[in-house]
C-alpha cells in the first residue's frame, strides 16, 4: 500500500497540532494501520515458514552428514590394525631394504680394500723374494766362522 504525502505528513504530525485529525479520520487510519499489519504479518509468516524450511533441510542434512562422518569413522577404526600391521611391515621392509644395502656397501669396501692389499702385495713380493734369496746367498757363501 502505497501513502500519498499528506497521509504521510498525518501520521507524523503530533496531536494537538493546527490540523489536528478529526475522531473520523482518527478511527481510519486505525482501520488502515491494523490493514497494514495482517499484510506485514502475512509477508513475514511466510518469511518465517520459509525460514523453517530452511532450518529443517539444514537439519535434515546435518545429521546426513554426520552419520556419514560416524560411518567413515568406524570404517577407519576397523581398518585401522590392518593399516597399522601394513605400515609395520613397509617399515620392516625399508629396515631390511637399508640393512642389505650397508651388508653391500661393506662387502664392496672391503673387496676393494683386498684387491688393494693384493696389488700392493703382488708388488712387493718379487723384491722381497730378492731380498729373500739374496740373505740366502749370502749366507751360503759366506766363509765358515772359525770356531775360537
Amino acid at each position: 500500500m502505497v501513502l500519498t504525502l499528506s497521509e504521510l505528513l498525518e501520521r507524523i504530525r503530533p496531536t494537538g497540532t493546527p490540523g489536528a485529525p478529526t475522531e473520523g479520520e482518527q478511527q481510519r487510519r486505525s482501520e488502515d494501520r491494523a490493514a497494514e499489519l495482517v499484510l506485514v504479518t502475512a509477508v513475514l509468516a511466510k518469511f518465517e515458514a520459509e525460514a523453517d524450511e530452511v532450518v529443517a533441510i539444514a537439519e535434515l542434512e546435518a545429521g546426513t552428514r554426520l552419520e556419514r562422518a560416524r560411518q567413515e569413522v568406524r570404517r577407519i577404526e576397523a581398518t585401522l590394525p590392518d593399516r597399522v600391521a601394513s605400515a609395520g611391515a613397509e617399515i620392516t621392509a625399508i629396515g631390511d631394504r637399508r640393512r642389505d644395502a650397508e651388508k653391500v656397501a661393506i662387502h664392496t669396501d672391503a673387496a676393494e680394500e683386498v684387491e688393494r692389499l693384493m696389488n700392493r702385495a703382488d708388488s712387493a713380493i718379487p723384491s722381497l723374494v730378492e731380498a729373500a734369496v739374496e740373505i740366502i746367498w749370502d749366507a751360503i757363501s759366506a766363509p765358515p766362522e772359525q770356531p775360537s
